[in-house]
């Protein structure tokens, strides 16, 4: 009884891939259905894939952390700390 329970609760994860380990097993070998995760109207239409973040979010993403790095670098760290970091490993970028 305890391992139909979990079969049914527990076979597959939020995001329908494999869950416990157990049931997952026992739900193949009994013919055990999954609880249906995530009904109603704010239920996601299908399941997510790789496919659902593209190239040009990617690219976004990598701009704006490299503005964000950027503007972080200039505003908090004080000059002399730059001073010393250079002055440290030898490099000079004037």
């Amino acid at each position: 009884m305890r391992n139909r329970y979990w079969a049914y609760k527990s076979q597959l994860s939020v995001d329908g891939l494999p869950g416990m380990k157990r049931a997952h097993e026992y739900a193949q070998q009994h013919n055990v259905a999954p609880l249906k995760k995530f009904v109603g109207s704010a239920a996601p239409k299908a399941p997510r894939t790789a496919n659902a973040i593209t190239p040009v979010q990617v690219a976004l993403v990598a701009v704006l952390s490299l503005f964000i790095g950027l503007l972080i670098a200039v505003t908090v760290v004080p000059p002399e700390v730059v001073r010393t970091i250079q002055a440290k490993e030898g490099f000079h970028l004037y």
